[in-house]
């Protein structure tokens, strides 16, 4: 499953290139958040991952733009800025 390579790929061209295949699937959008809302657990972040990149913010469930949100928040918090 295109998921399972997403979760164990390592950063930089092979995410790239798994993501890239997730563009080219129409129905890829609705299986992610089905993935998200249902499970399994193991792969839940390697969908959000993949939402984000696919389809950006619109994309994205109500939770889940709050989690990102929260996310974007805590960042601000411990990351410097234009570091």
């Amino acid at each position: 499953m295109l998921l399972e390579e997403l979760a164990s790929a390592s950063p930089g061209n092979q995410r790239y290139a798994v993501l890239r295949r997730f563009e080219k699937d129409e129905s890829a959008v609705e299986m992610l958040r089905a993935v998200r809302r249902d499970g399994p657990g193991r792969l839940r972040r390697a969908a959000l991952d993949a939402l984000a990149a696919v389809g950006g913010e619109t994309a994205l469930e109500p939770a889940d733009q709050r989690l990102v949100e929260r996310f974007v928040r805590v960042r601000r918090l411990t990351d410097p800025i234009g570091g």
